[in-house]
């Protein structure tokens, strides 16, 4: 009866959307609260173990077929494929510090990811060589897809010293230094899983971070004047550049000379502010900002994508180009 009265219907659709919104909001939680459901959902298939021992990760690459080893997935999702034939994750529990072999070398398990290399090198004053921009991208997998960040001497790779690994297929543990006939096998090759990864790093120096935006239909001046405005980006250490059809968006950082700043001088970045700066830059308004922060952590573009964004990033189906 009460379905009948004025205004019923309406009642019943706002409660009904209310619940959809909620079950929507309740599964997004779950999904923020659970990595293996995340993982899940980037790479389209479970990973069939999650082991925490090097005895382990062995033990189920003696399988035939061998599983392949994932980090957090990210390569799978960008790319719209699963890995095959089977995956075992090499995250959390096979993440951090197997030891500093000396002031500036350190030796990591290739899981740990570079938000978290990041804070480890912070500690003894140093940074990693060119990280990659994402922080949620492992160690393992910026070696295996030669992941890079800004760096103009060098990519990430270029500080990689030694790998451990296990074949697939054996099982066996393998050891390579950079100078070894079979290191480029074992970095690149899909016979391998890398597990421990040495490499050196940089002191963690402050630098003045910088970003323009050029407007290319409203673009004026002759060539040599724009070349003279970019010429602080072509000339500095650390640089980048976004195009896209309307703008070209230029990042660059150059070093403070010495007695120059302070570490209170360092600008305290947030992650919503990071996440402000990537939406703005995929709405084409982005912001341009002169300040200084330090090698370690100035190349972050974004800490952590949520479940919302990374669907609505696989139906926009954004295609990114790096030349």
């Amino acid at each position: 009866q009460s379905l009948k009265t004025p205004g019923g219907a309406p009642v019943v659709l706002g409660i009904a959307g209310g619940c959809m919104f909620f079950l929507l909001g309740l599964f997004l939680l779950v999904i923020a609260c659970s990595p293996t459901l995340r993982i899940r959902l980037r790479m389209g298939v479970w990973p069939i173990a999650t082991p925490s021992t090097l005895p382990e990760i062995q033990k189920l690459l003696m399988a035939t077929p061998a599983p392949v080893a994932v980090g957090e997935g990210w390569g799978f999702f960008i790319s719209k494929t699963a890995p095959q034939p089977s995956a075992i994750a090499l995250r959390g529990q096979w993440s951090g510090v197997v030891t500093w072999e000396s002031d500036g070398l350190l030796r990591v398990r290739s899981g740990t990811v570079f938000g978290e290399l990041v804070r480890i090198l912070w500690s003894g004053g140093r940074a990693a060589v060119d990280r990659p921009q994402f922080d949620q991208l492992s160690v393992g997998a910026a070696v295996r897809t030669c992941g890079h960040g800004w760096f103009a001497e060098g990519w990430f790779i270029d500080a990689v010293v030694a790998l451990s690994a296990v074949e697939r297929g054996t099982g066996q543990l393998v050891e390579v230094k950079r100078s070894d006939s079979r290191f480029w096998m074992v970095a690149l090759g899909s016979d391998y899983v890398i597990t421990e990864v040495l490499l050196t790093s940089m002191p963690n120096r402050l630098l003045r971070i910088r970003q323009t935006v050029e407007r290319l239909q409203r673009s004026g001046g002759t060539l040599a004047q724009q070349l003279h405005q970019n010429s602080d980006w072509l000339t500095s250490p650390f640089k980048l550049m976004f195009v896209s059809a309307s703008q070209v968006i230029r990042k660059w950082g150059v070093y403070l000379d010495a007695g120059g700043g302070s570490i209170d001088d360092e600008v305290n970045i947030s992650g919503c502010d990071l996440r402000c700066r990537t939406i703005r830059r995929h709405l084409r308004i982005p912001a341009e900002y002169d300040l200084v922060d330090s090698v370690a952590d100035a190349h972050t573009l974004i800490q952590s994508i949520w479940p919302a964004e990374a669907v609505v990033e696989r139906l926009a189906g954004a295609l990114d180009v790096e030349l």
